[in-house]
C-alpha cells in the first residue's frame, strides 16, 4: 500500500528540470533565442547552446582571455575554464617565432557535446581581440528571456 505513494514521490525525485538554453548563432548575426532544448540540426545550421545560468560565467571568462591576449606572452599557453556545462578553452601556439591564438566554447546538453570554434589560429593579436570582443558584445545585448508560467 505504501509503495503506491512512494514509487511517483521516487520517480519525481530522479526527473531533472529542463534548464534554459541561450541559443547563439555563431556567425553573430541572428538575435539571440531561448529554448529548452538543442539538436544536432540547429547545430549544422550554425546555432550553438550555452546554458542560461552560464551565460554570465562565459562573458567574464571571454573578457579574461582577452585580457590575456593582450599580455605580451611569448611562450605557449594553454587554458582551459570550465563553468557548469560550459567550457571554454585558449590555446597559444608558437611556430617558427609566430604565436597562433585558438580558442573555442564547449557545451554538454542533452547527452552530447557542441564546440564553437571562436579562434581558429590566429597570428594577429588585435584580431583574435576583436573577434572575441564582438562575441562578448553580442552575448551582452541579448534579450530578456520571457519567462515560462506553469
Amino acid at each position: 500500500m505504501y509503495l503506491k505513494f512512494l514509487l511517483p514521490l521516487l520517480l519525481l525525485s530522479f526527473r531533472e528540470d529542463a534548464q534554459m538554453l541561450t541559443i547563439i548563432d555563431i556567425k553573430l548575426k541572428v538575435q539571440i533565442t531561448y529554448s529548452d532544448s538543442f539538436s544536432v540540426d540547429q547545430f549544422f545550421s550554425d546555432k550553438f547552446p550555452v546554458y542560461y545560468d552560464d551565460t554570465d560565467s562565459i562573458i567574464k571568462n571571454l573578457y579574461n582571455v582577452s585580457s590575456m591576449i593582450n599580455q605580451n606572452i611569448s611562450e605557449p599557453l594553454e587554458k582551459t575554464i570550465v563553468q557548469g556545462h560550459s567550457q571554454v578553452s585558449l590555446r597559444i601556439e608558437k611556430i617558427k617565432e609566430v604565436l597562433f591564438y585558438s580558442l573555442y566554447l564547449k557545451t554538454n546538453t542533452g547527452g552530447k557535446s557542441f564546440s564553437f570554434d571562436v579562434l581558429h589560429y590566429i597570428t594577429n593579436k588585435r584580431k583574435a581581440q576583436l573577434q572575441l570582443t564582438d562575441l562578448i558584445d553580442y552575448l551582452e545585448s541579448r534579450p530578456v528571456p520571457v519567462q515560462k508560467i506553469n
